[in-house]
């Protein structure tokens, strides 16, 4: 049974932290629309997806395609989501950061499908490369304290955004940012607690993938090669961590 999850914001007030960096980014410039809560049954360990519009345009395949699996599955998208409204509590209508979401929901596994609108800011010269960095810093850092077993960091494509000439360099910035902060906590950790996976190298050459040669969206193909992508690494690492 599928349901959707209503749960009061008075609950907000108790979760873990309640820190968020609020920085000095134009917050018109990377805000996004409210996303779907959605959670599926199911006895496995709980999964938990974070992402963007790659991921809400298939929400409920991605859902199903977890709890099939034997996850107890979450999954909250929401169109040109990055980091940063999340870390400031701005998406989402109980206003949980990316620590909140997981924890609120038990979480072994979270998958943070985040980064391809974080690249676009760049590319569009909304924030700073430093901004970006401390927004992946407190993101992974508040995922992390939320999970229990591994946090999995999808890197984003480098594929063509539209007219931005910049942003196939913007998205290997990111992917480094992912990788710099993914040793961090892991080496705070004493242990491998995240993972990364790259959408990019896995998408690379594979045009048919995308909508277009200049719209990183994803084609129906598209869809089911990086909602497969995602599941593949989130059934294998739900004990690795």
């Amino acid at each position: 049974m599928k349901v959707r999850i209503i749960v009061g914001v008075a609950l907000a007030v108790a979760l873990i932290g309640s820190g968020s960096i609020a920085g000095a980014m134009d917050v018109g410039a990377v805000s996004a629309v409210w996303p779907t809560w959605t959670g599926s049954g199911g006895s496995g360990s709980n999964t938990v997806v974070v992402g963007d519009s790659l991921i809400d345009e298939q929400h409920d395949q991605v859902l199903w395609a977890l709890a099939s699996n034997g996850n107890r599955s979450y999954v909250t998208a929401s169109s040109g989501s990055s980091y940063y409204p999340w870390n400031n509590r701005i998406t989402g209508q109980n206003h949980w950061d990316l620590g909140d979401i997981p924890w609120v929901w038990g979480s072994r596994t979270t998958v943070l499908a985040l980064g391809t609108n974080d690249a676009r800011l760049l590319a569009q010269g909304s924030i700073s490369l430093a901004e970006e960095s401390d927004q992946i810093k407190w993101g992974v850092t508040r995922a992390v304290a939320g999970t229990t077993g591994c946090v999995i960091l999808v890197q984003p494509s480098s594929h063509a955004f539209g007219g931005l000439p910049n942003y196939p360099a913007q998205a290997q910035n990111v992917r480094n940012l992912q990788a710099q902060w993914a040793n961090a906590a892991n080496a705070s950790a004493g242990r491998v607690r995240v993972r990364l996976i790259d959408w990019n190298a896995q998408s690379a050459g594979h045009a048919d993938w995308f909508e277009s040669a200049t719209n990183i969206h994803h084609s129906a193909t598209g869809e089911a090669q990086y909602r497969n992508f995602i599941l593949w690494y989130a059934n294998g690492w739900r004990n690795a961590c």
